[in-house]
């Protein structure tokens, strides 16, 4: 072999080793990307998760106020319906005391 064609596979393993380098390179960095990719994906994942979340609580919450509010009216209602029918309870009894009075003196 001649010292030309030496130099020219010394050349072409050269080339060779070199593009596996690059393309173990290229590799690697490629793997990092995905990774990376991977991880701001999940961190919006986990951010967009609490943002829903703490969005859930506010409805809740208002839910709750809400709830609150006519439970105190329902509440409210009901004692004045108490009252009302303890009134006329009331205002019965002493029609029927007084209807009772007069029978007694009217047998007597």
């Amino acid at each position: 072999m001649s010292a030309a064609e030496i130099d020219a596979l010394k050349a072409i393993h050269e080339t060779e080793k070199r593009s596996e380098e690059i393309v173990h390179v290229a590799e690697i960095e490629a793997e990092r990307t995905i990774t990376n990719s991977r991880l701001v994906t999940s961190k919006r994942f986990n951010q967009a998760e609490a943002m829903l979340e703490q969005e859930a609580a506010k409805h809740l919450n208002t839910s709750v106020a809400e709830a609150e509010v006519a439970i105190a009216k329902l509440m409210s209602e009901c004692e004045a319906d108490i009252s009302s029918t303890k009134r006329l309870a009331n205002e019965r009894r002493e029609n029927a005391i007084q209807q009772l009075k007069v029978l007694i003196l009217e047998w007597r």
